[in-house]
């Protein structure tokens, strides 16, 4: 009988020492197996993401240099309104008529989830950059033609240019006042 106590004794100490001690080591063994996996995921990720990143590079070195220049000219590197405003004026003066009122201003956007409304930059990720815009409103007293031509212009300029809104007046002279807001796009490192 004694062998049978021993017996029974040390099998309910296996069980107690199974449900208070080494059952909770098995779930921390589990929840930290679970944590690697994701680990081992975000590794994986990052690699493929520094592949793409050196073949992306390796793609833009070999491109011309003068597609290069072409390139950063359809979204600069920087913003420079004032560069910015001049051409889009001597592109008017082209059609016979000048911008007055010009501003450029970066576009922050407030973000309806940010409880303190702060301005948040209106960027999309691009890389190591980011995408920011840059909103141009002017005034313009010019033809419809004129216009019309300043617009076209304006759509196969290299410069990548969104016009976003055009108010126009009327009038019985022929030369009609445009208000025009256009956003245009320049990477933020």
């Amino acid at each position: 009988m004694n062998r049978n106590a021993t017996a029974i004794i040390l099998i309910v100490l296996a069980i107690g020492i199974y449900f208070t001690f080494t059952q909770n080591i098995i779930n921390q063994a589990q929840i930290e197996q679970a944590h690697n996996v994701q680990y081992t995921t975000a590794i994986t990720n990052a690699e493929n993401l520094i592949s793409l990143r050196k073949q992306a590079n390796d793609q833009f070195i070999n491109i011309a240099p003068s597609d290069q220049a072409r390139l950063s000219q359809m979204i600069p590197n920087g913003t420079n309104n004032i560069h910015l405003i001049v051409d889009l004026n001597n592109l008017a003066q082209k059609y016979n008529f000048s911008l007055s009122n010009i501003k450029a201003d970066v576009v922050n956007a407030t973000n309806n989830n940010n409880p303190s409304n702060q301005p948040v930059a209106n960027q999309a990720s691009a890389g190591t950059a980011s995408l920011a815009q840059v909103k141009v409103t002017f005034s313009a007293n010019a033809s419809y033609g004129d216009f019309l031509n300043f617009l076209l212009a304006v759509e196969s300029n290299l410069r990548i240019m969104d016009i976003s809104k055009i108010d126009v007046k009327a009038n019985d002279t022929g030369v009609y006042g445009f208000q025009v807001e256009l956003r245009t796009y320049w990477l933020q490192s």
